[in-house]
């Protein structure tokens, strides 16, 4: 999948946050990062949708992506 296409499906994700569609965000966060594992803004709005424990882990990984 293209750059711009998982920029759209990002976009979406983020749009379904942002009305509460917190199903939706994460189906198509996990979409973006099945593609493009080193995805920091996808990881980063994942964390704002999983548990606490979760979210530690997951803003570890985008921190992670963030050194590249």
């Amino acid at each position: 999948m293209s750059g711009t296409n998982l920029d759209q499906m990002l976009d979406k994700s983020i749009a379904a946050y942002k009305v509460d569609d917190m199903t939706t965000a994460s189906k198509l966060l996990a979409q973006v990062i099945k593609q493009d594992p080193n995805n920091e803004r996808a990881w980063l709005w994942l964390s704002g949708i999983v548990t606490t424990d979760a979210r530690t882990a997951f803003l570890c990984k985008t921190f992670t992506c963030n050194k590249s």
